[in-house]
């Protein structure tokens, strides 16, 4: 007896989302690492992100661990979004492609964790060098970091899903 497409157990579609959700958390993780490497070492930036959640007090290894939580999430949020149209088609195409709608996924970040989110929370939680930051915050260098993880994440999604 042929078992036809119609016959596949309901929840096949559970696992796929469970296997797409994995991958992309393995993608936000890929690009949280180089991502925090950049931050670190290149902004100087890790213990300010610790501070966000240390009631103002620079902490670098709170800063890494906060920061690797935001990457997984936003690496889950980019793969829900992937699942819409146009997005999910571009992903499709080819890994440049997969690469550019990280790029545009890291920027968004960008303009709303950085240019307003991070100085207010800064702000909020007293952490002195806030104080003379002007909204919207445009630095170059969190921008270059997010153009960073944004095509890391695309690139690892496309790979890690098998378009």
């Amino acid at each position: 007896m042929a078992v036809s497409d119609t016959d596949e157990p309901a929840h096949r579609d559970d696992y796929v989302d469970r296997i797409t959700l994995g991958r992309a958390v393995a993608a936000g993780v890929a690009g949280g690492a180089v991502f925090g490497v950049v931050i670190q070492f290149g902004i100087g930036r890790m213990a300010a992100i610790g501070a966000l959640y240390t009631f103002g007090i620079p902490t670098v290894s709170v800063g890494w661990l906060a920061h690797m939580m935001h990457s997984v999430l936003f690496g889950v949020v980019f793969g829900m979004a992937t699942e819409v149209e146009p997005f999910h088609t571009w992903m499709e195409e080819r890994l440049a492609t997969a690469a550019l709608v990280g790029i545009g996924f890291g920027v968004l970040l960008y303009a709303v964790n950085i240019a307003f989110v991070w100085p207010f929370w800064l702000e909020t939680v007293e952490f002195a060098p806030a104080a003379d930051w002007s909204i919207p915050y445009t630095p170059v260098r969190p921008l270059v970091g997010h153009l960073v993880f944004g095509v890391i994440l695309g690139s690892s999604f496309h790979l890690l899903v098998d378009y």
